[in-house]
């Protein structure tokens, strides 16, 4: 549960409405800041199984973002996205 609210501190739940309205770079920034937002403490040290899947995911967003070119979904909604001009967007 701990990991879905940070999830909603971050604005990345619940999940449909960030994916809908969002561009891809402001979902990665929200994604990454998701560890800088938990407050938690356990006994299970690196083991914690609340950062070990804010690691995984900060580590598939930080994949994806190598792997991919972005496009910006408010450029294109709003008939703006042009190949060779920077978004006003972007994070």
């Amino acid at each position: 549960m701990e990991f879905i609210a940070v999830l909603q501190k971050v604005g990345l739940w619940p999940s449909v409405k960030p994916f809908e309205s969002c561009s891809l770079n402001e979902l990665f920034s929200r994604a990454l800041q998701a560890k800088e937002v938990a407050k938690h403490s356990c006994d299970a040290g690196a083991n914690c199984p609340l950062f070990v899947g804010l690691n995984r995911l900060r580590d598939k967003v930080v994949d994806v973002r190598g792997a991919i070119k972005s496009l910006c979904l408010k450029c294109i909604r709003q008939g703006k996205w042009d190949e060779g001009q920077a978004c006003e967007h972007a994070v």
